[in-house]
Parts: structure tokens; sequence; C-alpha cells
């Protein structure tokens, strides 16, 4: 053995007691008798415990005497007693010149050992006496761990005796939690909705808890594990700033958390009682917005009008606006993201009604003007009735429809105004300008720049058109007004 009284570490090695981790040489000696137990703790080995049983016993100067007294019950007196005898070489008995008894526990022993005698108290009552005597050794104490300021290095007080130390390596300290939150990726998107039980908060619209619960997972990166999130850490989401993308705030725990949109990431940090040390950098960086639903039939179209910038994500949803209007169509232009405040068709291309979803963003818009007669409404409204100079049209889901007495329109929709000189008609079928690609899909005969019309739906004219529309010449499309 070794003898060490004082050891400094670092912090790249956590010492964890194992079985007999420190050289333990203290003993709880434990004496039965009568029913009754005492037990004396952390003593060393050899132990004398004794008294004079020629004094009154609940005022001797030994161990024994009082331990006795306790176990019997006894309350003092005058009287002799013999010398008591063991069964266990481990335990001794003796006795000096003075009468003066002695019980000797010599050495370490896992089991017990009977002591029998008697006494005579002062009525000269002999008292017979059997103490059973067990030996255990005492609970080890470990060491108390001081760590310094910068907690690069850990302290502690060896026992003075000489000590033999086991120690395993379970961590690596000098690696902080260099954990993954959730599945590592950023970008990620959730949806949420005004709450209807809390007005004024919102909710997760698409995810359930247990999404939540994934996206504040930490593994490990040094034992690749998942670490428990009651035992290992806890977690804070911060709102980011959507331009710098730095925090702003402290940040919350996940049950405080109130759903609001916005961009946001989450940081780990070690519990206490955890074997790991430090916090994780910024990570998992996810979106909360607010979306709009349509409910649109199949093949057909629908309007929506907001105050912010909108996109869509769907392959069978494209967003479009009117950008001109002739005698009997209404030309629409295809938008990738379109401007706050701009009227829009909604359109879905599926063989079957879908819910398409429009997503707010903050990214550029496209640069499109939306004629002027095209107007929308954030509330609930009236589309007026149409009059000698003005003619008003309600979208029916596949054409725009001449309004004759006026009708309610909810929020966020959009009709047509047109001055009567530009139109006429009783319906306006809606044509694509170029930007939709409606070109690619012309047939040969219709792209070879022969110089021939066409209408939308291929067929040959006789001659230039002179009724109002879109029309196709040399493979492009036309409006004559």
């Amino acid at each position: 053995m070794k003898t060490i009284s004082r050891y400094i570490m670092t912090l790249a090695l956590l010492l964890t007691a194992a079985t007999g981790a420190w050289a333990q040489d203290t003993y709880n000696v434990t004496f039965k008798a009568n029913g009754n137990t005492k037990t004396v703790e952390n003593i060393t080995l050899p132990h004398t415990f004794g008294c004079s049983f020629n004094g009154d016993l609940g005022r001797g100067t030994g161990e024994l005497d009082v331990i006795i007294q306790e176990l019997y019950g006894l309350d003092g007196g005058t009287g002799s007693s013999n010398i008591p005898e063991s069964d266990n070489a481990s335990v001794t008995c003796d006795v000096d010149n003075g009468a003066n008894q002695y019980i000797i526990v010599n050495a370490p022993f896992n089991g017990t050992a009977t002591v029998t005698g008697y006494y005579y108290n002062s009525s000269f009552d002999a008292f017979n006496y059997s103490l059973e005597i067990i030996c255990a050794p005492a609970e080890p104490t470990e060491p108390t761990v001081t760590l310094n300021d910068d907690k690069t290095e850990a302290s502690f007080e060896m026992p003075t005796s000489d000590a033999t130390v086991d120690y395993e390596l379970v961590r690596d300290m000098s690696v902080q939690m260099t954990a993954t939150m959730g599945d590592g990726t950023d970008g990620l998107r959730y949806r949420v909705k005004k709450s209807e039980q809390n007005p004024g908060k919102y909710e997760p619209a698409d995810m359930n808890i247990l999404q939540v619960l994934t996206l504040v997972a930490v593994h490990d990166g040094i034992e690749q594990k998942d670490l428990t999130l009651e035992e290992d850490y806890f977690c804070r989401i911060y709102k980011l700033d959507e331009q710098t993308k730095q925090p702003e705030g402290d940040g919350v725990l996940l049950f405080d958390f109130d759903f609001a949109p916005g961009l946001y990431a989450l940081k780990a940090f070690a519990t206490d009682d955890s074997n790991y040390d430090g916090e994780t950098a910024l990570s998992n960086t996810f979106k909360l917005f607010e979306g709009y639903e349509l409910k649109i039939a199949a093949g057909e179209f629908a309007t929506y009008y907001k105050d912010e910038a909108l996109y869509v994500e769907d392959e069978d949803a494209k967003l479009y606006t009117i950008t001109t209007v002739g005698n009997e169509t209404a030309t629409a232009t295809e938008l990738t993201i379109a401007a706050a405040n701009t009227p829009l068709l909604v359109k879905n291309n599926a063989a079957e009604a879908k819910t398409i979803l429009l997503i707010p963003t903050t990214a550029t818009a496209d640069d499109v003007t939306p004629y002027e007669g095209f107007k929308g409404t954030l509330e609930a409204t009236q589309i007026a009735a149409s009059t000698a100079t003005q003619n008003n049209y309600a979208l029916n889901g596949k054409e725009f429809v001449w309004v004759k007495d006026a009708i309610a329109v909810g929020a966020n929709r959009a009709w047509l105004e047109i001055p009567a000189t530009t139109t006429n008609s009783r319906a306006l079928t809606i044509v694509f300008d170029d930007v939709t690609g409606m070109s690619n899909n012309l047939t040969p005969a219709l792209s070879q720049g022969e110089g021939a019309w066409y209408d939308l739906n291929g067929r040959k004219l006789q001659a230039a058109p002179t009724k109002k529309g879109v029309y196709i010449l040399n493979g492009k499309k036309v409006v004559v007004k």
C-alpha cells in the first residue's frame, strides 16, 4: 500500500467508487442481550471494552458497564462478577488485579461471538448475563471532491491510513457536453394555429407531443447513446432574430414555451447530478409559422388575399394573380412568392379535392403587378352589384362570373372590378401567360412559326382574330384587346 495524504486530479478523470474503493479500518461492534441491542460505531481494532463491576454500573468509566446497563436495564449498585468467557478466538476476556473486567475485540470477524458470565448485585442476587457480539465493517466514507473555479481540477482529502484506490474512467470531462439536439438537422418547420381554448395563444397544428419531445432529444457525442431528459440535461428554447440568427433573451424551458410564430433554436445544459458537464451549442434551428388553409375542388381555383407574403409547397398547387383582362378572358400570371396584399388565384391541379396550405414568408416576393381591378379584402364584405359603367365578377371555382346583385364574401377573398368599356361578357375565362410555361405544351405545328393563329384549344383560325382574347401566334400567346 502507498500512503497518500492528498491527491489532485484533472477533470479528465472522474473517480467512481467501486467495491473496496477506499481502504477501511473502522468497524461497528454490536452487543445484543435480553432482546436489546447496543452498537458502538467506527472503532479501530483491536479495541478494549472495559469496566469495574464493583462500582455503580450507571456511573462507571468504562464502556462495558454502560452497555450492560442499557441492555439489561440495571439501575446501579455494588457487587462483583466473574471473568466473562468467549467462544470466539477474535474476542478475548481479561481481568486486572483490581478486578476490572475487559472484553477485547482483537480482530475483524464477520459473525458473532458469545460472552457469558454472572453478576451479584447489592442484594447479592445472582444475575446471569450473556452478550452476543457482532463485528462488521463500517460503511466506507467517500472523500468530498472540491472543484476549482474553472472546473479544470478537483481535489479531495485521502484517509490518513494507508489506502488503495480502484477507479474507472467513466467520461472524459475535458470534452464538454458535445451532444446533438434532436435529429441534428436545421431548417425544421412546424405550423401553428391560434388556440381556440386560449385566445391570443398558439398551439401546434401538425405535430403531437411526441414530436415535440423528439425535437429536444439529446444524443451523447462520446458514447453515442440517448441521454435521459429527467436525469442528464435540461433544454432551453431561444427565439432568434431572423436576420442575425442570434438569440433574443435568455430562452425558456419547454413547459414554458408558448409556440408563437418565429425562428427558434435549442440548447441543452447538463444537470448538476449527471455524468456530463457544460452545455451544447445552439442547434436544431426550427421555425413556427401560422399557415392558412384553402379547401379547393379538383382542378378548380379559389381566391385569397392576405397582408403577408405567401407561397405554397404542395406540388399540386399553384399561385397566380390576374395581370390583364380582356372582353372574355382574365390572364393569370404564376407567382413563386406572392407579395403581401396581392389578390391571388390558388389552383388545385390534383384530380381530387385538396386542402392547400399557404405559408407566410419573409423572403423576397416576385415583382409582378396585379391588374388594378383585381381587389381583395381582409374582412368579410360584399361585392357590389354591377352598374352601367362597371362590371364586377366573382370566382365560381372555374371562371369569373358577372355579379348582378351584391353578394357577401368572406374575409381574405378577391374579385374583379372592370370598366364596362373593357368587357361586357357574363363570364371571364381564366387563361395563362408565358410565365406558366404553357407554350411548352404546344403541339409542334403551333411552335414552328408558320404565321398561323390558334386558339388556346389548338384550333387553327382562318385569319387573324378580331375578337378580344388570348391566342397563339408563332408558338407564343398573344392578348388581343
